[in-house]
């Protein structure tokens, strides 16, 4: 399998294992992740393939909040074409 950076030309951000969505238009969703291997999360999310001039990463405070059970949340394009996006809570005892 090829990575995701491969096949659209490169995230505007450094990203390992981030989730990813194809949305309505064609566009992919790119979402969390890490910057790199056991790195610093990547609490935002960005749609490829980039316009020209432009930045589409968005900042997302709720991801950098629940580090680190955010990392890869769970994104599926509805059928009204809006996002869901969840993620899994773990309790540590």
């Amino acid at each position: 399998m090829c990575p995701v950076s491969f096949l659209i030309g490169g995230t505007q951000r450094g990203r390992w294992y981030p989730s990813v969505a194809v949305l309505a238009n064609g566009s992919v969703l790119v979402i969390g992740g890490e910057i790199g291997s056991n790195d610093k999360p990547q609490p935002n999310l960005e749609v490829l393939p980039k316009p020209d001039g432009g930045d589409t990463v968005v900042d997302l405070p709720w991801l950098e909040r629940t580090d680190p059970n955010n990392l890869y949340p769970f994104v599926f394009v509805l059928p009204s074409q809006n996002l869901f996006v969840g993620m899994l809570e773990f309790f540590y005892s």
